[in-house]
């Protein structure tokens, strides 16, 4: 069983270690498991077997008919037809729903930033993001919004204000510098907004002092497949920043910088860190 190689300065020596795990899965499984390889094997590719659409894989949020949508790992930046900016993380699902009254967007899945412009209509249209147990409305903003997995709803205001509104609930005005989150009884209480919330929309993922857990919880957003944290090294500490682009060189440089081992299952698909020198069977 060979361990997972760091962050290279050299050429890293991948090639040969996926060969070799190739030509293991070749081979016929003996004894009660398949091995499992700590040597960092190139990009998964999805089993080919079908998956009713709507299911859930991995903790990620169930699929949802959007007119907007994007894959695991990808980004998208839209301008809408009000001059407005809507950019998109990876598994977000968005509907755009502009009439004569409202300038209305309902976010079914992953996050959004939204920058907001005038509306160029001739009455005032409110713009509204609509989100889990409640609504958002912009007063001249620019704001994140994200779906947790846990059914509550993230929102941080980093100019103008959003006016917060649960579904059974006394709306509140989030003002910037101000984050919260909320459900359909209630909101949260205020704490100072953090912009690394949004460093997503560059490509990165920022860690000050992330518990490895959260960090890994965080990361396998922008990974197929299923990423884990052992509880020997759940709490260890993470710092740094990350390029969301490559998931697999964000586990060499944990691996070349942190006392952690990545041991990975199904070409890739799964992957648990773990302390190093811990030996583990499949």
């Amino acid at each position: 069983m060979r361990t997972l190689a760091p962050e290279p300065s050299r050429p890293c020596p991948c090639l040969g270690a996926r060969r070799a795990a190739d030509e293991q899965a070749r081979r016929p499984a003996v004894g009660a498991g398949h091995a499992v390889a700590r040597t960092f094997l190139a990009p998964w590719q999805p089993p080919r077997r079908h998956r009713p659409a709507g299911r859930a894989v991995g903790g990620r949020a169930r699929e949802a008919p959007a007119e907007h949508r994007t894959a695991t790992g990808e980004r998208r930046e839209l301008q809408l037809a009000d001059g407005s900016r809507l950019t998109l993380d990876t598994a977000s699902a968005v509907d755009v729903r502009f009439d004569a009254a409202q300038r209305l967007l309902v976010l079914h899945a992953g996050a959004i930033l939204v920058a907001t412009a005038p509306d160029t209509a001739a009455a005032h249209r409110p713009f509204r993001v609509q989100a889990g147990g409640g609504t958002l409305e912009a007063l001249g903003t620019r704001f994140s919004v994200r779906r947790e997995e846990e059914g509550a709803t993230a929102v941080a205001v980093f100019e103008g204000a959003v006016r917060v509104t649960p579904e059974r609930g006394a709306s509140r005005v989030l003002p910037a510098g101000q984050q919260t989150r909320f459900g359909a009884d209630g909101i949260e209480a205020f704490a100072p907004a953090d912009e690394s919330r949004v460093a997503w929309t560059r490509g990165m993922l920022l860690a000050d002092a992330m518990r490895l857990a959260d960090f890994a919880a965080e990361l396998s957003r922008y990974r197929p497949g299923a990423l884990h944290c052992e509880a020997a090294v759940a709490g260890l500490r993470i710092s740094g920043a990350f390029p969301l682009d490559d998931t697999d060189r964000v586990l060499r440089m944990l691996v070349s910088t942190y006392p952690v081992d990545a041991l990975m299952r199904l070409r890739g698909y799964w992957v648990t860190l773990v302390a190093r020198n811990i030996s583990t069977q499949g």
